[in-house]
């Protein structure tokens, strides 16, 4: 489920399964997923419990649910305080930290397995894969990934990083 219609209709040429729409709107069968995938988004609902209730609802027993979110509890939220680049008002309505996450789900009823974070590169999956394409592909981001390599493995290292998955 997308809001984005242009993200929409892009996902639907790639062949995958998608509607527009909100979650939180949208009749879904109860006991229906095995897995649901919540990513760069929990922090922009208006009501985040209500959302992982729903996605308790629709999950089937033994299901799983992922969740990715800037992590407010990161070394770079804590230095750069309230000009951390994830404190967007208009956009942003709650911030999350490993331990309000963790809260917030097991009030949902679920029981949290692990929670890690990333920054930089070390956010993909394959980091060297994603420095060399952003540099063949001339990316504007490939300096910054370059020169934050080492400061940015410690932090994902160190379990400090900007994106917080739970």
């Amino acid at each position: 489920i997308e809001p984005s219609q242009s993200a929409t209709q892009i996902a639907i040429k790639k062949g995958f399964k998608v509607k527009n729409g909100y979650f939180q709107n949208e009749k879904i069968p109860e006991n229906s997923y095995d897995l649901v995938i919540i990513s760069q988004t929990l922090e922009h609902m208006d009501d985040p419990l209500f959302t992982l209730n729903k996605v308790r609802k629709i999950l089937k027993k033994g299901g799983f649910v992922l969740i990715g979110v800037p992590n407010f509890g990161s070394f770079s939220a804590k230095i750069l305080r309230k000009n951390w680049y994830y404190i967007i008002p208009t956009e942003h309505k709650w911030h999350f930290s490993p331990k309000s996450l963790k809260k917030l789900v097991i009030k949902a009823g679920f029981q949290p397995i692990e929670y890690r974070t990333a920054s930089g590169i070390f956010d993909y999956e394959y980091p060297l894969q994603e420095i060399w394409s952003s540099f063949i592909g001339l990316k504007k981001r490939f300096l910054s990934e370059f020169f934050t390599v080492i400061p940015s493995y410690i932090l994902t290292i160190i379990n400090q990083g900007t994106s917080l998955v739970l």
